[in-house]
């Protein structure tokens, strides 16, 4: 039984690890929802007479394929006519498609990592921890998740979601009239 000083003064896991928990859950959600603008630009390029069988190549990618997918499309004219008036719209896409593959492979690291919490009840940041089979990545990487850490790849994400969901909006607006 606990009493109201040990409770003031031990710690609470739960609550020293919040943080941690969140950010995963937020960047997760984040990186779902760049998927999905990803999906709908494929979609919309592939027509939506086509829009089964789309869906059933879409189960079949990973997220490079998309990605590589969507800038494909994004670029090509025949599928987004009204592209091709929009200045720098290539090298756009290509500074795009280039931010969400490092995203994926944040993605990856942060996905894949064990996470260190010990000292968080005296308020040392979560360590993330991984190695790597293979591949030209490092075979080990290590990151401390601070608080101000965890806000700057969450305001990453923000931008790289905002611009994708801009390329989504202006595709929208190019889509051939004939696949409405």
């Amino acid at each position: 039984m606990s009493t109201e000083t040990e409770t003031e003064t031990e710690s609470d896991w739960a609550r020293d690890s919040d943080p941690i928990f969140t950010f995963l859950g937020l960047y997760l959600a984040t990186f779902q929802w760049i998927e999905n603008q990803l999906d709908q630009i494929i979609l919309m390029a592939e027509g939506f007479d086509q829009w089964s069988k789309t869906q059933i190549k879409l189960a079949k990618m990973d997220n490079r394929s998309k990605v590589d997918a969507m800038a494909s499309a994004a670029v090509d004219e025949s599928r987004f006519p009204l592209i091709g008036s929009i200045d720098g719209w290539p090298q756009r896409v290509e500074t795009v498609r280039e931010r969400l593959h490092e995203e994926r492979r944040r993605r990856n690291r942060i996905m894949h990592s064990q996470y260190l919490m010990e000292g968080v009840e005296h308020g040392f940041p979560v360590i993330r921890s991984i190695r790597t089979r293979g591949g030209n990545q490092e075979p080990f990487d290590q990151e401390e998740l601070s608080r101000p850490r965890m806000d700057a790849i969450l305001t990453e994400m923000a931008h790289l979601g905002w611009d994708v969901g801009l390329i989504t909006v202006q595709l929208r607006q190019a889509t051939r009239p004939d696949a409405a």
